[in-house]
């Protein structure tokens, strides 16, 4: 599931934001975005989280690591 959202919104980024001629750019801000809005996605959907959905930054670090360790696990 994290390597799905973590796509559609890198790819959306590409979409959105396109510098020509720089695919190092590119891809490095895609890869970037990415990641952090898929952590923050599920981030969302944890019951860590406020009722309004607001996670704190150590609630968002703690879904990071966790996603993390089940990538790894993977």
């Amino acid at each position: 599931p994290y390597r799905i959202a973590n796509t559609v919104i890198h790819e959306s980024v590409h979409s959105t934001v396109w510098i020509k001629g720089n695919v190092p750019f590119n891809e490095s801000f895609a890869n970037f975005v990415g990641n952090e809005g898929a952590v923050l996605f599920y981030a969302g959907w944890d019951s860590r989280c406020t009722e309004s959905k607001t996670c704190t930054v150590e609630e968002v670090q703690q879904v990071r690591a966790e996603l993390a360790r089940a990538e790894r696990d993977r």
